[in-house]
Formats: C-alpha cells, sequence, structure tokens
C-alpha cells in the first residue's frame, strides 16, 4: 500500500523502529544526522548503509559525521557509492521502501519533498537474500576508513564545501 504524497514518514518510521526487534537495517544515500537520530531514537543492533560520494559529502547531502554517531550508538555503519535504495527494515522480516531519503526534508518536513513509501509486510527470501547482497558489496567503516575520509575531506577547497 502506497501512503500519501505529502504524509511526513518519520513519524511512521521512528514508531516503527521504536518496537522490539533482532535488528534493523536503515538504507539511504542521503542522510541527515538529525533526521536520523529521530528515527532510531535510541534502537539498537542497526546497521546503516550510505553512500559518501565526494559530491554529496561537499553538497552536505551526507556527512562523514555520521560515523562518529554510529561509534557512540553501537551502530554499524555501511557505505558503498552505488546505492540509491531508500529502504527501512526490521530484521529483513518486514520494510517500507520507496523514494525518501532520511533527511527532514523528506521524513519531517511537509512543505519539502514529494515522497513516497510503500510497506512491505512480509519481505521474500529472494529479497532478504539481495538486500544482504546489497550489504556484502559495501564497505563498512571503522577508525581506518573513517580518518582516509577526513583526510580526504580535509584536503577540499573550503569554498567548495
Amino acid at each position: 500500500m502506497m501512503t500519501n504524497l505529502h504524509e511526513c514518514y518519520g513519524e511512521t518510521l521512528r514508531e516503527y523502529y521504536s518496537r522490539p526487534s533482532n535488528f534493523f537495517i536503515l538504507v539511504s544515500p542521503f542522510i541527515g544526522i538529525d533526521a536520523l537520530e529521530r528515527v532510531l531514537g535510541d534502537a539498537t543492533n542497526v546497521t546503516i548503509l550510505t553512500s559518501w560520494k565526494v559530491e554529496h559529502l561537499i553538497s552536505g547531502a551526507s556527512t562523514i559525521d555520521l560515523y562518529p554517531l554510529c561509534k557512540v550508538k553501537g551502530w554499524k555503519l555501511f557505505i558503498n557509492s552505488r546505492v540509491h535504495s531508500k529502504l527501512y527494515s526490521d530484521s529483513l522480516e518486514s520494510c517500507y521502501v520507496g523514494s525518501a531519503n532520511c533527511t527532514d526534508r523528506a521524513l519531517f518536513n511537509p512543505e519539502g519533498n514529494h515522497e513516497s513509501m510503500v510497506y512491505i509486510p512480509e519481505l521474500t527470501l529472494e529479497e532478504r537474500v539481495q538486500i544482504n547482497e546489497l550489504l556484502s558489496l559495501s564497505k563498512l567503516v571503522n577508525d581506518d576508513v573513517y580518518q582516509v575520509y577526513r583526510d580526504l575531506f580535509s584536503t577540499i577547497d573550503p569554498s567548495d564545501k
């Protein structure tokens, strides 16, 4: 079932991620820290997949500041420059999938983007395998990977940021 194009999906996702679960997965190329914290709250055992394309980091659509938050919260962070999917899953049993990135503009601003999302109450085995495959094709961010991006980002001309 597709939900209303003008709905703020943030509250729906916050409720979804607040229930007891084995683990959560959030896939979004653009992630705003405020939106992420509002959506996930105190959720534990979270895996996040995002894209840290340099042009997205420069524009502010993505941020390397996501890693320190994930580290403090105990969340796993993966990066994959080819990720365009927006998927919010509970234990790979169900998910929301659609156009909404995990940003305030997409999830919490009624004057923001026109987004659509579909709730899938039961993922098939094939869908679960595909999501796991996407994670396996991605790079787990650790302190070393984060430092490489910090160093790269520090060399970018501030007028380009």
